[in-house]
């Protein structure tokens, strides 16, 4: 019994990990945005996108490209939650406008893009909370997760 328990030990311990990233977009649902998801970029976050012109919207041609949530409303927060080992927050913003928690841990204070990588293999939650009022845009979010072994 002694030898199964050691070749099992053995055959666990040569499982090597396989870390993958992940990478959503700044609409989806994932993520949490407060005060609302979309409104005036003053009172909340703004949800634009590249292939559209304000001038020609219409029913038929609304989220075309690439989006971007945009917000000058201090305060405003986006969250998101993920298992894994590493996080890459893409966005932008000026000076210390926006600070990045992982975990309650103060990653960045000093805007975006932020990231953070070689954390313990848990559940996370990240914060990107707006301090100043020079614009803070957010492109996507990509995360680290160990999806097991090879094969």
């Amino acid at each position: 019994m002694l030898a199964v328990f050691a070749l099992f030990a053995s055959l666990v311990a040569s499982v090597s990990a396989t870390l993958t990233n992940i990478t959503i977009t700044d609409n989806s649902p994932t993520i949490k945005y407060t005060p609302s998801r979309s409104g005036d970029s003053y009172q909340t976050w703004n949800v634009s996108y590249t292939g559209n012109d304000w001038s020609t919207t219409s029913p038929g041609n609304l989220s075309q490209g690439t989006s971007q949530h945009l917000t000058y409303y201090i305060g405003a927060t986006a969250t998101f939650g993920f298992r894994g080992t590493g996080i890459y927050i893409n966005g932008s913003a000026t000076g210390d406008d926006a600070e990045v928690t992982v975990g309650g841990e103060v990653i960045t204070p000093r805007g975006l893009p932020a990231s953070k990588e070689g954390m313990k293999d848990q559940l996370w939650d990240v914060v990107v909370k707006v301090n100043g009022n020079r614009g803070v845009f957010l492109y996507g979010i990509t995360f680290t997760v160990d999806i097991g072994n090879d094969g």
